[in-house]
């Protein structure tokens, strides 16, 4: 037998026990009934809005974690956002961060406030500062300035959330960048008609602010309207409210053109064949100028067909995100669920669930579809199999990156079937809370096709109890990506989101994750990560069969490198070089799979052509 030939079987066999491994982890599947989907009506907890409900966080930093990235602080609030995850993290002019998020130092529902940091171009940072606000205040939306109106805002940062519970919205502008001293803006934003909370916010290129919310003093179940608010930069006076929609979903994201003057906004808007969170298309309205806009001529992108029975068809679930291109192109990306109806023709939403990419210039393009439809655990409220995405591009190549969690139907927290489990997941199924890992992918071709999603936080937690668990959810990512993107999440050390009664409270690192952008040449290096051979952002058992099939003549490897001194020859796959020789073989193959069975300590690369990510 062959080299090549050998690894295979030891390929095949470390699967098997990786297989078995996991399946040892979470033994009690067997006992649980697998699900294809739900009635809408078994999940009514999942149209509550959090706005009221118990929470709990703060400033000081859990030490013990083991998804990766920075802490920057912590919160027993670990649900940020009902459906779409809005801006929390914002990259400035001059390289600086800052971040906003729902803390609170407790599981008490007055503990929760909202707080913001701030880490400078030089990785200096100053302690997380909670912002002025009545007890229950929260959910963040954050922007900068670019200092047209005035020159000594340009790089401050604007957070906007609600005030409390039942009051109102305010916006909180820096007055030295990276201070985190703020002036508090609390007066004039429209609280008429009705009370409308969960803003999210944007600013454009004149320094105007721009803020979309939503109604929460109605009905859990009923229809929720969403309005839309401007103000220029230094007046205390908002714009009157204008009703884009009524929905069921606290979906609509805001966003402003770099290059322009437009605006646009994005939400999901029922169809109305089922009145229901998970009935919906997926539309947008958009300002050429920031100023004018007319309701009447949003567009539908998506126009679902009615489902029937035998059928399965698509329907946007409750998280959008939107950014501009430097061409000023809008991009949307939503999660939609595969829905399909029972012989009492009634809606049946079934656990498989995708995520796809609009722009006019390339139309609708599928970016990942969830492999995984059967499920024993349930992701949660406001959580579909893929969630709480967000989208970024790169201004000076136009590329654009998408970051979301993805749930597994092997992941998920420990739970008592013999005697139930107080605080479940799934509604009236009862089922076990799935932890979540952040993936994330990108296009070059301004959205029309994507690469594999690659795993950036690696984190599973099979069977874990409260406190140990690692569920990466609620991210979001920076609107502009350089060398880097920009990601903030919570590690939920309790899967589940404890404000709606899923899992226990526990006390949650905030976190900071800094991925290479996979696109640019960092430092003079090449762009690759030591082991990816597949291109997809991670080293796993995957790149070793690529790597197989490429020295048995398949496809070569995404990521070529021109750096090698002594070999003029192009090209070099520097990320299948593992064990450092300046070269990639067979002997690479065989020190990858003795990396993945713990005989050697780690990927090596060649010394003259080292990674950039």
């Amino acid at each position: 037998m062959g080299l090549l030939g050998a690894i295979e079987i030891k390929i095949q066999f470390t699967a098997v026990a990786a297989t078995i491994v996991i399946l040892a982890l979470t033994a009690n599947a067997l006992e649980l009934e697998p699900r294809k989907g739900f009635n809408p009506s078994q999940r009514r907890s999942s149209s509550a809005s959090a706005a009221i409900i118990t929470g709990g966080g703060h400033d000081d930093p859990i030490t013990i974690l083991t998804s990766p990235g920075e802490p920057l602080g912590s919160t027993y609030y670990d649900m940020q956002s009902n459906g779409s995850t809005g801006n929390r993290v914002a990259l400035d002019g001059l390289g600086g961060l800052h971040f906003s998020w729902t803390g609170a130092s407790s599981s008490l529902p007055t503990s929760r406030h909202l707080y913001y940091k701030f880490i400078s171009e030089n990785g200096d940072s100053i302690p997380a500062v909670r912002l002025a606000g009545r007890d229950q205040s929260g959910f963040a939306g954050i922007a900068i300035f670019g200092g047209v109106v005035n020159p000594s805002s340009e790089n401050c940062a604007i957070v906007g959330y609600h005030n409390s519970a039942i009051v109102d919205d305010r916006f909180a502008v820096e007055l030295t960048r990276g201070s985190g001293a703020f002036a508090i803006d609390s007066i004039g934003f429209p609280s008429s008609p009705g009370q409308c909370l969960w803003p999210c916010i944007s600013v454009d290129i004149n320094d105007n602010i721009h803020a979309v919310a939503t109604r929460s003093d109605i009905p859990e179940g009923a229809l929720r309207y969403h309005i839309y608010s401007r103000k220029a930069y230094g007046s205390s006076l908002w714009s009157p409210a204008l009703i884009i929609d009524s929905t069921y979903t606290v979906s609509p994201v805001i966003t402003s053109s770099r290059v322009s003057s437009k605006t646009a906004i994005a939400w999901t808007s029922p169809t109305f064949q089922d009145s229901n969170e998970y009935d919906n298309d997926l539309v947008y309205l958009e300002s050429p100028d920031g100023v004018t806009w007319n309701v009447a001529g949003r567009v539908n992108i998506t126009n679902y067909p009615a489902s029937a029975q035998g059928d399965t068809v698509l329907r946007a679930y409750s998280d959008v995100d939107a950014v501009y291109d430097l061409d000023d192109h809008l991009h949307l990306i939503w999660n939609v669920s595969y829905v399909t109806r029972d012989t009492a023709d009634k809606m049946v939403v079934l656990y498989r669930s995708a995520l796809y990419h609009w722009t006019a210039q390339t139309g609708i393009d599928l970016i990942y579809d969830h492999p995984q439809w059967l499920w024993t655990c349930d992701m949660g409220a406001w959580n579909l199999s893929i969630s709480k995405m967000s989208i970024g591009v790169d201004p000076d190549s136009n590329f654009l990156y998408a970051t979301f969690t993805r749930f597994d139907v092997l992941d998920y927290a420990h739970f008592d079937t013999a005697n139930g489990d107080p605080n479940p997941c799934g509604g009236d199924n009862a089922m076990p809370c799935a932890n979540g890992e952040l993936f994330m992918t990108w296009s070059r071709d301004g959205g029309d096709t994507w690469v594999e999603p690659g795993n950036i936080t690696d984190s599973p937690s099979p069977d874990c109890l409260s406190g140990d668990c690692d569920n990466d959810n609620w991210s979001s990512l920076a609107e502009v990506v350089d060398d880097y993107l920009h990601i903030v999440y919570i590690n939920d050390k309790d899967a589940g989101g404890a404000a709606l009664g899923e899992g226990d409270p526990t006390d949650n690192p905030v976190m900071y994750l800094r991925i290479p952008n996979p696109t640019r040449t960092i430092s003079g290096g090449c762009s690759y990560v030591p082991g990816d051979i597949n291109g997809n952002g991670s080293s796993n058992g995957i790149d070793v069969v690529y790597g197989v099939i490429y020295l048995k003549g398949g496809d070569p490897p995404p990521d070529s490198c021109d750096c090698r001194p002594d070999v003029p020859t192009y090209p070099f796959y520097g990320a299948g070089d593992v064990n450092g020789s300046c070269t990639f073989n067979g002997i690479d193959i065989t020190y990858f799979v003795a990396y993945l069975k713990g005989l050697q300590p780690a990927l090596e690369y060649c010394p003259d052509c080292p990674p950039a990510r």
